[in-house]
């Protein structure tokens, strides 16, 4: 929060914030912001895609941008060139940035996909190239995306992690366009918390095997080049 407030805190009211909380002890901010703030309060352990489909349905903007509470806003973190790029390229329905883990190594998980067999497909490389934008199947999470197009679309809510592919596919078979860019960047600073790790953990294989089960998935390939990319009929 602080560092929204240290890059755009100037716009005040113009700034509207959403919260989804659904951790055993809700953590409340512990001063006050220019901007408009507002901090749901959920029941423990709703999960991601029902956190992220409760602001959803809370939003009332054309578009918004999602970010996990660990990302931290830079001089790079640029809001109005997002809104500049999705209005530019209407055919663009989310619009990605790029992640930076500990202000290093760029979180790496734009991909193009294909379901065939049974089998999940992914390619790291992009369906085209436009100006500074590259077109994918799957983008980070963090983006600006098209309210409208969302709300139609939503999160599975019965899985409460293990949701970034299940979403982007349904994105796909939706007809939904996704790109991303490097102009608009974030950092990602997760915290060391042990007791979180552990909670991830074990439940990570549990809702990886739900994920394939909804979408009749057994097995995920990487692919390392185009022409291995099987053709479906």
């Amino acid at each position: 929060m602080d560092s929204i407030d240290l890059h755009y805190g100037f716009l005040g009211k113009e700034i509207n914030i959403l919260i989804a909380d659904d951790s055993e002890q809700p953590s409340l901010p512990d001063k006050s912001y220019p901007f408009n703030l507002t901090h749901f309060r959920l029941d423990f352990d709703q999960g991601a895609s029902f956190g992220r489909n409760y602001l959803l349905s809370h939003t009332k903007t054309p578009y918004f941008i999602l970010l996990d509470d660990d990302y931290v806003f830079t001089r790079h973190t640029k809001i109005e060139r997002f809104i500049h790029l999705i209005e530019k390229y209407p055919e663009i329905d989310i619009l990605a940035g790029s992640v930076v883990n500990r202000g290093k190594k760029k979180l790496d998980c734009a991909c193009r996909m294909n379901i065939d067999n049974q089998v999940l497909y992914k390619l790291k490389k992009p369906y085209k190239i436009k100006d500074d934008l590259k077109f994918y199947d799957m983008v980070v999470n963090f983006f600006i995306a098209k309210t409208d197009k969302i709300k139609e679309l939503r999160w599975d809510d019965d899985l409460k992690t293990i949701e970034h592919s299940a979403f982007f596919i349904k994105a796909m078979n939706h007809g939904l366009i996704s790109a991303e860019t490097d102009s608009v960047s974030i950092h990602h600073l997760r915290p060391k918390n042990s007791l979180y790790k552990k909670f991830r953990k074990d439940r990570v294989e549990y809702y990886a095997g739900l994920f394939k089960q909804m979408y009749q998935i057994n097995e995920i390939v990487m692919l390392e080049k185009e022409s291995d990319v099987p053709v479906t009929d």
